[in-house]
């Protein structure tokens, strides 16, 4: 099973584990490197961060420290509480040389979480694989009114991109590629029991 999610997480930039436990997924998860955090992601009443609203997620990446996001799923929401995925390759390759290092200097805002971290991060980085990293967030640093064409090009593509959408059920996880795949998250409604353990994974 392993090898085979593997190489779906390689191709596709997700994979979706059916009917795993607990324990065999906290296991798994370190075939891919040493988790950073772990967090448990449920709706509260009056939420301090996105995460643990009930309200829908727009499409993001988690920490840049993240390589990987990993959720396995506990309980799920009668209604609602779908994640959505953006490959970003998909969008990427279509553009310009020029176009890709202008991203490259548009920082993002990034919570200072770790040792190191700077308070915001580049969208797009280039990785030791010589493929592209983005890390792409709520809110521009600095100045939030600043956005050049590129930047509205490439919000535009995420917009018109069909995501996909992956509604886990309890005992299933999925595990994505943070600095590939764009997440967010429908509306949570219904009981709102849902319930995930996440992972992140350097």
């Amino acid at each position: 099973m392993m090898k085979k999610q593997d190489n779906e997480l390689d191709q596709n930039g997700y994979s979706i584990i059916k009917g795993t436990s607990i324990e065999a997924f906290s296991e798994y998860v370190l075939c891919f490197g040493e988790v950073i955090n772990t967090t448990e992601v449920k709706v509260k009443e009056n939420p301090k961060a996105f995460v643990t609203s009930s309200k829908a997620i727009p499409f993001h990446t988690d920490h840049h420290a993240a390589d990987y996001v990993a959720w396995f799923c506990r309980e799920q929401a009668s209604v609602g509480g779908e994640t959505m995925l953006i490959d970003t390759t998909k969008i990427l390759y279509q553009y310009s040389v020029d176009e890709l290092e202008e991203l490259k200097g548009i920082h993002f805002t990034e919570h200072t979480l770790f040792e190191g971290d700077v308070g915001s991060c580049p969208l797009l980085d280039m990785s030791f694989k010589n493929k592209w990293k983005i890390y792409y967030s709520f809110e521009l640093h600095g100045n939030p009114k600043t956005h050049n064409p590129t930047l509205r090009k490439l919000e535009n593509d995420i917009s018109n991109l069909t995501a996909i959408t992956i509604r886990l059920m309890p005992g299933d996880a999925l595990i994505i590629d943070n600095r590939r795949m764009l997440h967010g998250r429908s509306q949570i409604q219904g009981n709102k029991h849902r319930h995930l353990t996440r992972y992140w994974i350097k």
